[in-house]
């Protein structure tokens, strides 16, 4: 009679170098392609942390954390993905608390992340309160055709001399300081530009007359979550874990 042992019990751990190609294959698994770069990022950075969840040798889910500087620092949960075979198992819980344990040990204030849908009950049930709703999108690859845009509003690839404005519109819109993590990804992006008329009221004192950054996240950064609509979440207190 042949005998088959029983999986071992997953293990939530510190990402390593050697996990990369397993961890790129668990986002793939949930339709999240493409994260190489911020893999790539969140691992080389003191101020981020990468986790895995591990069985049998496999990696089956990922998190991640990161510290953005103030008084307090803010934290903020992203990243949490686990492959469709494993989900429905407590390990995005575990793999959340995991990162959220990691920021507690720096001191931070709030911990932050988006939800989709699909994922608000599981952060609601370790002590996340709902905030406002965010939209997501994807990155672009190409300018916008020029028609599709208002009358004096244009894109173009990012410039070092856009930063200042960047920074300035995403703290206006943020109360984060997030310059390290814009400017590693700048040579990347995309912004758009009008004159005096500002797209938005967020930082038009500042911003009245320089090109302005808008849909930030849409034009520079990538999004943690496919184009969907997310959630954001907010936990200012610790609860013990499930």
């Amino acid at each position: 009679m042949a005998l088959t042992s029983a999986s071992s019990s997953p293990v939530i751990r510190p990402f390593r170098s050697a996990d990369l190609d397993g961890a790129l294959a668990a986002n793939d698994a949930v339709g999240w392609s493409g994260r190489r770069v911020l893999f790539d990022y969140y691992s080389a950075r003191d101020d981020c942390a990468l986790f895995v969840a591990e069985v049998d040798g496999e990696i089956v889910g990922t998190g991640g954390a990161t510290i953005f500087p103030g008084a307090p620092p803010t934290g903020w949960v992203h990243g949490i993905v686990v492959r469709p075979g494993q989900q429905r198992s407590g390990l995005g819980g575990r793999l959340t608390e995991a990162a959220i344990g990691w920021l507690r040990a720096r001191s931070v204030g709030a911990v932050l992340l988006l939800a989709t849908d699909a994922g608000r009950p599981i952060y609601e049930r370790i002590g996340f309160v709902a905030g406002e709703r965010y939209g997501s999108f994807a990155w672009p690859t190409a300018p916008p055709d020029a028609g599709s845009l208002d009358a004096g509003t244009a894109t173009r690839p990012m410039q070092a001399a856009d930063l200042p404005a960047a920074y300035a519109l995403d703290h206006a819109a943020t109360g984060e300081d997030r310059r390290a993590f814009i400017e590693a990804f700048a040579s990347s992006g995309w912004v758009a530009t009008c004159g005096a008329r500002a797209p938005g009221a967020a930082a038009r004192s500042s911003l009245e007359t320089r090109p302005r950054a808008w849909c930030f996240f849409a034009l520079l950064l990538p999004c943690d979550e496919p184009p969907a609509r997310c959630v954001y979440l907010r936990r200012t207190r610790p609860r013990s874990s499930i």
